[in-house]
């Protein structure tokens, strides 16, 4: 906890490092105070290398705490590579009934463009028999 506490200070410095540089550009210096921008660079890239540091150790210790768990171990890898199981948002009203069932989700979608066909040849023959 004391660790997330340290990484937004972090966080929250470089915010105020990069603001007082970025008050610094104007028309006539569009790079702003040099120093200033170095300053804000140094402390960006060696928070960006900290925070790559805590996660790599992060991730190395979850899969060294669950070695045993090969199911938990596996959603270890699929979060590191961007595959978490989404939860559906936002929910959809399908006949009135709200669905957050992602297979009945994609039938009623299914069902939806299939029933397009039909429905466009009867509007075309009743624009066609109207002529």
């Amino acid at each position: 906890s004391s660790g997330i506490n340290a990484e937004s200070q972090s966080v929250e410095r470089k915010h105020e490092l990069r603001k007082e540089w970025s008050d610094t550009v104007t028309n006539k210096n569009p790079g702003g105070n040099l120093l200033f921008y170095q300053v804000f660079s140094n402390y960006r890239r060696m928070l960006k290398a900290i925070i790559k540091a805590a996660k790599r150790s992060h991730y190395c210790n979850e899969i060294l705490n669950n070695c045993e768990n090969s199911k938990k171990t596996w959603q270890i890898i699929n979060e590191l590579r961007g595959k978490k199981k989404r939860q559906t948002k936002p929910p959809f009203i399908i006949d009135n009934q709200r669905i957050v069932d992602r297979r009945t989700i994609a039938n009623g979608f299914n069902a939806w463009f299939v029933s397009i066909a039909p429905k466009l040849n009867e509007t075309l023959n009743d624009l066609s028999h109207g002529m």
